[in-house]
């Protein structure tokens, strides 16, 4: 159980925990707190985890139900974002590993906070279903689940892409690069990539200028979608 009776002992850990989301941005998880000296932690679900040095020592939090507390910096413990229980991606054998990591860490909360093992239960059941929805043959691809057959599809079209489009790339205007590329298929205003490390879907004002360049296909989509937003702009 963690209580305030020593406040300088604890100032060095609320610190690092809250250094740990400095650069988190408006993400939802949950963290710990403690209200105040002498009071027992409790659990706190946020949809959005400020930044202190914005706030003095004070961190202004956004709670799931919409309240807005501001809670000082060494009051806070063991800070967990959403994003990193649940990846958007699940395709190969390292995620399940990182996510049986994560079952391990919400393990030894619990035995931490007695109090919420139930609610670090539940997290705890859902990463297991995500690693179960693996192991049936399934693959997490942009937070959508895919398919047996789907993947399947996937990787026979991989293996089946002629032996010179293995060098192929694709690179983003956000400065990412996928590699050994064997297809290029663009849906709506989305570019879907299979590289040699799996799928991922790419907006279509993302991709570069260079692979524009290389693929006709490609960039004529993205300059019927740029006609169409200075259509919008410019009725």
């Amino acid at each position: 159980m963690i209580t305030l009776s020593h406040k300088a002992c604890l100032f060095v850990v609320g610190v690092f925990c809250c250094a740990q989301a400095l650069h988190a941005g408006p993400k939802p998880g949950f963290l710990f707190y403690v209200p105040d000296y002498g009071v027992s932690a409790r659990m706190l679900e946020f949809t959005d985890f400020g930044d202190y040095k914005k706030e003095g020592f004070f961190v202004p939090i956004t709670t799931k139900d919409g309240q807005l507390l501001k809670v000082q910096q060494d009051f806070i413990f063991d800070v967990n974002y959403l994003p990193e229980i649940f990846p958007e991606n699940i395709q190969t054998a390292d995620d399940i590993t990182k996510l049986d990591s994560k079952i391990k860490q919400l393990s030894d909360l619990q035995k931490k906070y007695p109090r919420y093992s139930e609610n670090l239960g539940a997290y705890i059941e859902q990463i297991k279903d995500e690693t179960t929805s693996f192991k049936g043959g399934k693959r997490k691809i942009d937070g959508k689940w895919l398919s047996p057959a789907d993947v399947a599809a996937i990787e026979l079209k991989r293996q089946s892409a002629p032996r010179e489009d293995e060098g192929r790339k694709v690179s983003t205007r956000d400065g990412k690069m996928y590699s050994g590329v064997t297809s290029l298929e663009v849906r709506d205003h989305v570019v879907v990539v299979i590289y040699k490390s799996g799928i991922v879907n790419i907006p279509l004002d993302n991709i570069s200028d260079e692979t524009l360049n290389l693929n006709p296909k490609v960039k004529a989509a993205y300059d019927k979608l740029k006609q169409e937003l200075d259509a919008e702009k410019n009725p």
